[in-house]
């Protein structure tokens, strides 16, 4: 077993019992492998998008199985899977008292769209940095995201 810090301390996390969580050493070591040391934003934010930097290796696409028992194909493709991977981050590997940035999360996914964009002459006006809206899907560019996906992210946790 070792102690994982949900908030790095390289990125300012804290030894306080609220952000240390007791593991495996095989799960710490596969977190590591998928998200490094990212702050909960930026980890929701590739996780909403899935860039190929997430299952780019064996050890990132058994990571994914070992960490939430799921196939990266499963969290690639369906919607049901991320959100639960979404309850399982949220429940288990963000500090109780840690406020999510909605407007952190947003940049993220923007700053992974048009780093991916496969355009060269995007339509949309990136100045704004926000997403067009369409019933309960946010757009991304291309990117569709469903609204329910950010609003379980930023929601108020207990």
């Amino acid at each position: 077993m070792t102690i994982h810090h949900l908030i790095p301390r390289s990125r300012g996390g804290d030894s306080s019992k609220n952000n240390l969580k007791k593991l495996p050493w095989k799960i710490h070591g596969a977190w590591h492998t998928l998200f490094l040391n990212w702050l909960p934003e930026e980890i929701f934010s590739q996780v909403v998008i899935m860039p190929e930097a997430l299952y780019d290796s064996i050890n990132k696409q058994l990571a994914w199985k070992m960490v939430f028992h799921y196939s990266w194909e499963e969290v690639m493709w369906s919607e049901a899977v991320r959100m639960d991977i979404f309850r399982q981050i949220i429940g288990g590997w963000v500090p109780t008292t840690y406020i999510i940035s909605w407007e952190q999360v947003n940049q993220g996914i923007w700053d992974i769209c048009c780093a991916q964009c496969p355009m060269s002459c995007c339509p949309l006006n990136h100045h704004r940095r926000q997403p067009f809206e369409s019933g309960s899907v946010l757009y991304y560019c291309y990117w569709p995201v469903h609204k329910d996906l950010l609003d379980f992210i930023t929601f108020p946790r207990c």
